[in-house]
């Protein structure tokens, strides 16, 4: 789904963070409540302004700001092995790299249990 015609970031609406546009709900507002189990129907009775259309955008904004995320990790994993494998001696990009595959697990599999 296209979210773009439905979700803004106007730094004179919402303080700059990402909303409904024809509602000024915050993206957020939508995703806590999704992810709280709250059903569709009740979000949009609390929230009259809403349309489904409008809780589809916001899932689908959010999954592409977390793919985004991903990209970027991944690109940052791959940029530190490279600096890592030029420069053999020098270990601090290898702790990163480390760290970060602990962290954030690899491309093909996933990271590991946090704590809660």
């Amino acid at each position: 789904m296209d979210y773009h015609d439905r979700i803004t970031n106007d730094p004179d609406i919402c303080h700059g963070h990402a909303c409904i546009r024809s509602a000024r709900i915050p993206v957020t507002v939508v995703l806590d409540n999704l992810a709280a189990g709250m059903p569709q129907q009740e979000i949009l009775k609390s929230y009259p302004a809403l349309s489904v259309a409008d809780l589809k955008a916001a899932m689908a904004y959010a999954a592409d700001i977390a793919r985004h995320h991903e990209a970027r990790l991944i690109a940052r994993i791959e940029s530190a092995v490279a600096e890592a494998d030029a420069n053999p001696g020098r270990g601090l990009a290898q702790e990163e790299v480390e760290k970060w595959l602990r962290t954030w697990g690899t491309p093909n599999e996933p990271p590991p249990p946090r704590c809660k």
